[in-house]
């Protein structure tokens, strides 16, 4: 009685483990933990990058080049050229944080976030093409008004 009752156990025990390898084959063949987006060329590590065109280019009548922050910025206005409310492409290429871009200066207004190496190619399809006026990294969102954000 023992002997079948063992064999049965080590029958299953071989089973489950064949399921188990075809179902991890399974998520490397069909890419469910697929590799993080390459940064725009421009746009160096640690830095989000905002650009007045979509797809990481820019708008030659829109404006400036591309705008970059590597801690914080409360208002995107810099006179001329300024860069505020003519993003239409953004990416984070920080090194760790989350980097937020707020409709308003100083953090005010409605905001969207950009996780680590990712990016929106166009800021319309998440309703916020040119409305950035400020941007800020997580570690940087209580130093609005320093020295850090100007």
């Amino acid at each position: 009685m023992s002997t079948k009752f063992a064999s049965n156990g080590t029958l299953r025990k071989k089973i489950a483990g064949v399921f188990l390898a075809l179902a991890l084959s399974g998520a490397g063949i069909f890419g469910l933990a697929g590799p993080a987006a390459a940064a725009p060329s421009d746009c160096g590590l640690g830095l989000h990058c905002s650009y007045s065109g979509y797809d990481y280019g820019n708008d030659y009548f829109q404006g400036p080049d591309t705008h970059k922050f590597q801690n914080c910025v409360d208002d995107m206005y810099i006179g001329l050229r300024s860069y505020k409310n003519v993003a239409s492409s953004a990416f984070n290429n920080g090194r760790t944080q989350v980097s937020y871009l707020y409709s308003g200066v100083n953090q005010t207004g409605s905001r969207i976030s950009f996780v680590k190496g990712t990016g929106t190619p166009n800021l319309g399809t998440r309703s916020f093409n040119d409305m950035a006026d400020s941007g800020y990294y997580s570690s940087t969102l209580g130093s609005t008004g320093t020295a850090l954000c100007r």
